[in-house]
């Protein structure tokens, strides 16, 4: 990483500033009133990060792998 220049450009460059702004946004989203969740949260997370991030090609394998479906739209 070019880390001076993306502290120039005023990029967090530390996992922790990173990692409570997830926890904060999955908090908020995943416990909403009336929201009911199963083990499946974690992979639509990393389905919605696979298409944000454009890694399309991951989704599929996410689906199959993680939520135990044999097939994929």
């Amino acid at each position: 990483m070019k880390y001076d220049e993306y502290r120039k450009a005023g990029y967090c460059i530390g996992s922790g500033a990173i990692e409570s702004a997830i926890s904060t946004v999955v908090q908020q989203r995943c416990k909403l009133v009336g929201q009911r969740w199963t083990k499946r949260v974690a992979a639509v997370l990393n389905l919605r990060a696979a298409f944000k991030s454009g890694k399309r090609d991951g989704i599929r394998q996410i689906i199959n792998k993680q939520m135990g479906h044999s097939w994929a739209a």
